[in-house]
């Protein structure tokens, strides 16, 4: 796969896991995330699925999100991108083990 600068064509934000959790309403922890640089994006789509979770038909569409190299970025990160969110559920892939291009396997939040 071969990535040229100018397909980098969305803007994207990485939204960082927050130090201080919260608290729900039953007292558990909750995950919050800080909003972090705005960086530019490839984003494709690879495909869905519906899958049968505690008797509800669910749907998820994983997607793949590159960015330029970031070695701060791990699975426990987001993405968002207007008002969709992407939950990073793979450790990033370093491309060629160049450092220059990092792959993201995603999946849709909202």
């Amino acid at each position: 796969m071969t990535i040229r600068p100018g397909q980098l064509c969305r803007k994207v934000i990485l939204c960082k896991p927050s130090a201080n959790t919260q608290k729900g309403e039953y007292g558990e922890p909750v995950k919050t995330f800080v909003d972090g640089p705005k960086v530019s994006a490839r984003i494709r789509q690879n495909g869905g699925r519906e899958f049968y979770a505690a008797q509800q038909l669910n749907s998820e569409i994983s997607t793949e999100v590159v960015i330029r190299y970031r070695p701060e970025i791990t699975s426990a990160y987001q993405i968002k991108r207007g008002s969709v969110l992407y939950e990073v559920v793979a450790p990033p892939v370093d491309l060629y083990d160049q450092r220059r291009y990092l792959i993201l396997s995603c999946k849709v939040l909202s």
